[in-house]
């Protein structure tokens, strides 16, 4: 099975034409399968779709806009995140093998795709970074104060990605890409990762 790509969105950027208003998106090529979407809480119909999707070991990746701390950096690599959201978006949901929705988060970003990836985007001449997300029900509404905690806290970037944690309790090697709103609407369909001949 081809990897699965999800690219929520948070705003209507320009790049989102008519085909893109729907509550979900999903486009198939032969390197991946692309799901755009609404961003925010966990969506139903994300849900419904990682659950009919599921493989063990399917890898997924999330390319979202999300806030870059760092000055001049346009690209990062998730390794870990700082959850902050104040829910637990498995709640409610019905999990396999009988999981709790309290589920252990160690090993939530897998290091063997996130070294893929950055060696992807090191190759197009991105700089990408690696480092850790804060994930806050705030975003996109970020004030000085929160970016002041979140380098405090250690974070490199502040965004909103419950879709990881879903994923990894359905069994996918998950990965995480933060890009600046800039990168995002400038360039997105470019950097929707491809298998590498």
């Amino acid at each position: 099975m081809n990897s699965i790509i999800l690219i929520p969105f948070f705003q209507r950027p320009i790049l989102f034409t008519e085909k893109y208003r729907k509550d979900i998106h999903i486009e198939n090529s032969k390197d991946n399968i692309v799901v755009r979407y609404k961003g925010g809480y966990l969506k139903k119909e994300i849900w419904d779709f990682l659950v009919e999707s599921r493989k063990d070991k399917t890898e997924l990746t999330i390319i979202s806009q999300m806030h870059i701390l760092e000055e001049n950096r346009e690209i990062l690599i998730i390794k870990d995140h700082i959850n902050l959201w104040g829910f637990n978006p498995l709640i409610g949901k019905k999990l396999p093998e009988n999981k709790s929705p309290f589920i252990d988060l160690d090993n939530l970003y897998d290091q063997e795709i996130l070294e893929r990836n950055f060696d992807y985007y090191s190759k197009k001449g991105l700089k990408p970074a690696i480092g850790i997300q804060l994930s806050s029900n705030h975003y996109p509404l970020i004030t000085n104060a929160d970016k002041m905690m979140a380098r405090k806290l250690g974070a490199s970037c502040i965004g909103l990605t419950p879709e990881a944690i879903a994923a990894y309790s359905l069994n996918y090697s998950v990965s995480s890409i933060a890009l600046t709103e800039s990168l995002y609407n400038r360039d997105l369909d470019n950097l929707i990762l491809k298998k590498e001949k």
